[in-house]
């Protein structure tokens, strides 16, 4: 197998995406275990909005997806100006 990207976001209380975490794996729920173990292991410290990115991030994990044309460009947040 060959190690690829996976991409997974926080949502917000409205079902809005926000941030991004990316991880390379072969399958994705190695890269789910891995987002898990870095955001549990390295967690957000104790500031309370990084401690609520981090939840968001890891209650969304099951929605990650492949990167499958190489690169990604993200222009959500400028979509919402």
């Amino acid at each position: 197998m060959t190690a690829k990207l996976w991409i997974g976001s926080a949502l917000t209380p409205y079902g809005n995406e926000y941030g991004l975490i990316a991880v390379i794996a072969e399958t994705r729920e190695e890269a789910i275990a891995k987002a898990n173990a870095k955001l549990q292991i390295d967690g957000p410290g104790n500031y309370i909005p990084d401690q609520r990115y981090a939840e968001a991030l890891l209650d969304n994990l099951a929605a990650m997806r492949e990167v499958t044309d190489e690169v990604l460009v993200d222009w959500d947040a400028a979509a919402h100006r």
